[in-house]
């Protein structure tokens, strides 16, 4: 797919692209409209942020960068699929070398696993590292 043209709006919150495929319309605001949250929303994303590149990362054992790629890419069913293919014994050394500005986007993701009743023992094994590790930031 080629993309020849892409047109922002005004505020921001939408673009649309005109591609080989046809026009595609990309919005922060669909998630009223669909009833979910799940909604193409990236952060800080730039050509390394790839569905690919995340399962090559993820193939490769390389569990960090996957992770903060699927973060970045804010989709939370790719963001659901690396947080589970983390090994046990890696968490804590993913949350202590997790970028700092990524790990709200962490705690948000784990705050709606655990809202919606899924592997909430998995989240406070992700929970406890977080607090271990970078607790001390929450205070102020």
């Amino acid at each position: 797919m080629r993309i020849k043209n892409v047109c922002f709006s005004p505020d921001g919150t939408q673009f649309a692209a005109a591609t080989t495929e046809g026009l595609i319309i990309y919005s922060n605001n669909a998630h009223s409209r669909l009833g979910g949250s799940d909604y193409f929303n990236p952060y800080e994303i730039d050509e390394s942020v790839t569905l690919e590149n995340i399962i090559a990362k993820v193939q490769s054992e390389e569990h960090l960068t996957a992770l903060v790629l699927a973060l970045r890419l804010n989709i939370a069913e790719v963001t659901d699929t690396v947080y589970k293919c983390v090994p046990v014994n890696s968490v804590s050394l993913i949350v202590a070398h997790m970028p700092e500005m990524l790990l709200l986007k962490l705690l948000q993701f784990l705050a709606t696993e655990i809202e919606n009743g899924r592997e909430i023992h998995w989240s406070m094994v992700w929970l406890e590292s977080i607090l271990k590790y970078h607790g001390a930031k929450f205070e102020k």
